[in-house]
């Protein structure tokens, strides 16, 4: 099944921090920006600090700045806990929440919190569970992720989770990239079997996907119109469901299949995304010729 990505283990090391505001200087130690936004015409970036932080006496968790690395010259988000509850024993976890655009008009959610929203991307860095020998305890230090999307402009803030479902968030951060670089997505689809029409994907891109699925032309009978290279003008079935946190990702071995629910002649299909600037990427053509079953009365 294609995994529908709530975690991200994807880690990279950072090549310099930047100062965010300037974004050129380099430093081992995030350095936290002026609450008010900043431009650099030559660096094209923005970033902003707003001061919509939630804690508790007994945790504290900051948002840091953007380090650039070499990996197809995608970021990764630092933030720090600097505080936690030496008493605190339960289920525990904490990472990042993201919220991006690539179209500068297009929606974004400024304020990302843990409630079920398409615009909002979960990514785990840690969790403790006291039932898991090999689970290791939250501890105070620096946490980080590779971002693994590109974005014009992007807002997001660190996080931490109690077993309880209560979130303690930190401030959120905002940033801006006038030149981002973009790799495409690579989709495939697979011969029609028992469980229906089988897609893959088999490359992840940097700029997110809001839908994926299947676009298909069939026939009942013969004489229908049909057409072989079907697109979203065509029908499609867009399997993505949206919950708390969820976005679109590749992982090794992922297969989609889709249950065909209707008799055809002919049938031909193939997989489909609609990405967040609203550009669509397909995948190859299956066919499969099925004679409808006949029905005695």
């Amino acid at each position: 099944m294609v995994k529908i990505t709530k975690n991200l283990s994807l880690m990279a090391s950072a090549a310099c921090f930047s100062t965010l505001v300037f974004m050129s200087s380099c430093s081992k130690d995030a350095v936290t920006p002026t609450p008010e936004s900043a431009i650099n015409e030559s660096s094209n970036a923005r970033v902003g600090v707003l001061p919509t932080a939630t804690q508790t006496s007994e945790f504290k968790i900051v948002t840091g700045g953007l380090s650039h690395g070499s990996i197809n010259a995608l970021n990764t988000l630092h933030g720090s806990i600097d505080q936690i509850d030496p008493n605190y024993k339960k289920s525990i976890s904490w990472g990042f929440l993201v919220s991006s655009r690539m179209d500068m008009n297009g929606p974004v959610n400024k304020d990302p919190k843990r409630i079920t929203d398409p615009l909002v991307r979960e990514y785990v860095v840690g969790k403790f569970d006291p039932s898991d020998p090999s689970s290791k305890p939250i501890k105070t230090g620096e946490i980080k992720i590779l971002e693994p999307f590109v974005y014009r402009d992007i807002y997001y803030r660190a996080f931490i989770v109690l077993e309880d479902g209560s979130t303690i968030y930190g401030n959120v951060l905002n940033y801006f990239d006038q030149t981002p670089i973009i790799l495409p997505w690579k989709l495939q689809a697979n011969p029609v079997d028992a469980n229906g029409m089988n897609i893959s994907i088999i490359k992840q891109g940097t700029i997110p996907a809001v839908e994926y699925g299947v676009v298909l032309s069939y026939q009942k009978t013969a004489t229908e119109p049909i057409n072989p290279e079907p697109t979203i003008a065509d029908k499609k079935i867009n399997a993505y469901k949206p919950s708390l946190g969820s976005y679109i990702s590749y992982t090794q071995g992922n297969l989609l299949s889709i249950p065909i629910d209707f008799q055809y002649y002919q049938l031909y299909y193939r997989p489909y995304m609609k990405l967040q600037d609203g550009s669509i990427v397909y995948g190859n053509v299956a066919y499969s010729n099925k004679r409808p079953k006949i029905t005695l009365k």
